[in-house]
């Protein structure tokens, strides 16, 4: 029993160092998708290599939106049957850059589809609109 709590000490002590190391949010470790990553290293056990950077980059990534873009269709399909909303919203963050985030909304939920730094854009309503279309 010892034994046990001592290597997964050694492996929570490696995770947190990970998350400490890269400035990672805390609320990472809350995140469905770390829980499953989490789940997944554990059942292949032994000997698993941790992805190549080229893999993470270009090959994994290159799936992910793949497979984004294949869930947004019902989204789409959706949209044009129904109808949505486009909504949006500005922050500055914390380089002092005002950002406008643009969303679309429909029964089915809301998606995020792109954030655009407008800190060199006057803020009024015409230009933000041009400046969007443009983008």
């Amino acid at each position: 029993m010892n034994e046990m709590f001592k290597d997964r000490e050694l492996v929570i002590t490696d995770i947190c160092k990970c998350i400490y190391d890269n400035a990672l949010p805390f609320n990472l470790v809350k995140s469905s998708s770390f829980v499953q990553m989490s789940k997944s290293v554990a059942e292949y056990e032994k000997g698993l290599n941790p992805p190549t950077y080229h893999e993470v980059r270009v090959s994994y990534l290159k799936n992910t939106i793949d497979n984004m873009q294949v869930s947004l269709e019902k989204y789409k399909v959706e949209w044009e049957k129904c109808g949505c909303t486009l909504m949006s919203n500005g922050w500055t963050d914390g380089k002092g850059r005002s950002l406008i985030n643009f969303l679309v909304n429909s029964p089915s939920g809301t998606i995020f589809l792109i954030s655009i730094d407008t800190s060199k854009v006057i803020k009024e309503a015409k230009q933000m609109f041009w400046t969007t279309i443009f983008c």
